[in-house]
């Protein structure tokens, strides 16, 4: 009886009293998946190819030198909107002209000119050398408001403002693509000459060479 005992407790020592309690699974660091939130695609803009001007503005010496004043948006170094034609050279501004007339003709100075018009434009191109570089440039003065053509830079006469300002600017306040009236780019720092970009009643009216800003 005594031995019958001791088998029996020996049989509960070693199987357990509670043989259906379950191992409890604790994951090792592979099986843990961290928790991330991806941001909504309305949250915020694609900015590549974009001036952010809310960034620009702030730089006393920015990438463009960007300045905005009374409706003004001024700035250099972005050849897209400072070589509308895709350049200078007179080939380049011929091609985006679907019919001009010309005429040659040397200035007082003695610079070759060529003078390229149409019933919406005019533009005069001079022949500038500087060592061993010679190109030609847009004159002051010159005008082109043709709303048949397409520029090499996807610009249209007609076009809207905010169409033309989304294509190379960005920004949050609502009052600078409102109040605007003119972009005028440079094509360097020096600020010789701009390509003003016009617009009347929030529709591109005309881009015109100047000395000045405005």
């Amino acid at each position: 009886m005594i031995i019958r005992l001791n088998v029996i407790l020996l049989i509960i020592v070693v199987f357990g009293c509670e043989p259906n309690k379950k191992e409890e699974f604790i994951p090792s660091r592979k099986d843990v998946k961290p928790s991330i939130k991806l941001p909504k695609k309305d949250s915020c803009k694609d900015l590549r190819g974009v001036i952010d001007l809310d960034v620009e503005l702030t730089q006393e010496f920015g990438d463009h030198f960007v300045e905005y004043e009374k409706g003004v948006l001024s700035l250099c170094c972005l050849e897209e909107l400072a070589y509308p034609f895709g350049g200078n050279e007179l080939l380049e501004v011929k091609n985006n002209f679907i019919e001009c007339q010309d005429s040659l003709y040397t200035s007082e100075e003695g610079v070759d000119c060529t003078r390229l018009f149409t019933e919406y434009s005019n533009l005069t191109l001079f022949k500038y050398e500087n060592g061993e570089i010679t190109e030609f440039l847009i004159k002051d003065s010159s005008y082109f408001s043709d709303p048949n053509i397409t520029l090499n830079n996807g610009v249209k006469i007609g076009m809207d403002k905010s169409d033309l300002f989304n294509m190379f600017f960005y920004s949050k306040d609502e009052s600078v693509l409102s109040d605007l009236n003119i972009i005028s780019v440079s094509s360097d720092e020096k600020g010789e000459l701009y390509t003003q970009y016009h617009f009347i009643s929030d529709t591109l009216a005309q881009i015109f060479y100047s000395e000045n800003i405005e």
